[in-house]
């Protein structure tokens, strides 16, 4: 059984040597100088660990750190790969998509919307989940829309995808309602 996709980090010590034990002697002999209680562990933190790769194919990144820091406590002889894992994501993934987040925020402060958008949409494609940025996706589109609206049309039409979008992840976001609801009157 191999683990997909570990982090560009570094590896732990002990995994290191774990994997080097794996090529010299091969994961048979290893695998039986475990016991059936040791094995057993191994084999329900592998099921775990594939379980939150799972989690990452959906890009759902921050439930998938929580559930690799569930892991990590659960299982303290694997903590190092699951510590190892959440901390690439939030290296690699959720600290990308708050950067494009925040690039996109200052964007649509200087009134730059298509700027603005084009961040969100790069931190949309790291965190489908991220709402803010897709609240203020549907707000780079709501004001690019009013600014010219003749020009701007379909970005009628993107705002209240966006907004809707988000209201399918969290039916109770009001301010996203609200927007759904003033653009349809636009």
């Amino acid at each position: 059984m191999a683990l997909k996709g570990l982090g560009a980090g570094a590896i732990s010590v002990r995994v290191q040597a774990w994997t080097d034990q794996v090529r010299a002697q091969g994961f048979e002999a290893l695998w039986h100088r475990l016991s059936d209680e040791e094995r057993e562990e191994f084999v329900r933190f592998a099921s775990r660990f594939d379980e939150i790769l799972a989690l990452e194919a959906e890009k759902r990144w921050q439930a998938a750190v929580d559930a690799y820091q569930g892991l990590a406590e659960s299982f303290p002889p694997y903590s190092d790969v699951a510590i190892e894992r959440a901390g690439y994501l939030v290296n690699e993934k959720i600290n990308r998509a708050i950067r494009y987040y925040n690039n996109g925020v200052r964007a649509l402060e200087a009134k730059m919307y298509n700027k603005a958008m084009q961040y969100f949409d790069l931190a949309l494609g790291i965190d489908p989940y991220m709402e803010r940025a897709l609240y203020n996706l549907g707000m780079a589109h709501k004001l690019n829309y009013l600014a010219n609206p003749e020009a701007n049309h379909l970005s009628k039409v993107s705002a209240i995808e966006a907004f809707k979008k988000l209201l399918k992840i969290n039916p109770g976001h009001l301010r996203a309602a609200a927007q759904v609801e003033q653009m349809s009157r636009l």
